[in-house]
């Protein structure tokens, strides 16, 4: 008589080893598993570049309201004044926040100067809207000053070939990853808020 092996019959041995149905199963777990955590992560980085271009922004207003009060470099004795501009979405270099020194008596930005501290948007943020207000006649501007002693928020008008105040200053940041938008107030008085 022949013996018959059970460990090689369907029904009869200990057999070891993992189904076909078992291995799919795990597999289909961590592929849930890894398209979770690499959305989760995703998210996450999107939120820190949105984050990092509001505090960036935000630091290059505070920078040159701080530096046109302490009247930097001044050598005149009349008083410096420094500036933001602004390059929005639909600018030749968009997205981009850039601190700068105002040239001659119309405070005119330079894009070719040197001096300019530029900084540009993370990828996946930009500069979706940009609003002025309180200057009467309205006045579109891309640059936003602070007026010397006071600090107070400022725009350079030229119909008027001078620099006026501006009642508020408004620039909105949109994610295209997380669809989220945060603005930036400047007040009035220089002050600014997060919106």
């Amino acid at each position: 008589m022949s013996k018959i092996n059970k460990s090689l019959t369907p029904k009869g041995g200990d057999l070891t080893g993992f189904t076909l149905i078992e291995t799919v199963v795990v597999v289909i777990i961590l592929v849930v598993v890894t398209a979770v955590i690499i959305t989760a992560y995703s998210n996450f980085l999107a939120g820190s570049r949105m984050n990092d271009a509001v505090e960036n922004s935000v630091a290059t207003f505070q920078k040159a309201r701080n530096l046109t009060l302490s009247s930097k470099d001044d050598t005149s004795g009349s008083g410096k004044i420094y500036g933001v501009h602004i390059d929005d979405k639909n600018a030749l270099s968009p997205n981009r926040v850039v601190f700068f020194v105002p040239s001659g008596v119309s405070y005119a930005y330079s894009a070719s100067d040197s001096n300019n501290v530029v900084y540009q948007m993370p990828s996946g943020v930009e500069i979706a809207l940009l609003l002025t207000a309180g200057t009467n006649p309205p006045v579109s501007s891309k640059e936003l000053y602070f007026k010397r002693i006071t600090g107070e928020a400022q725009l350079w008008d030229p119909g008027q070939n001078k620099l006026v105040a501006a009642t508020s200053f408004l620039m909105t940041l949109y994610s295209l990853k997380l669809n989220t938008y945060k603005s930036i107030s400047i007040l009035s008085t220089g002050a600014l808020q997060i919106l």
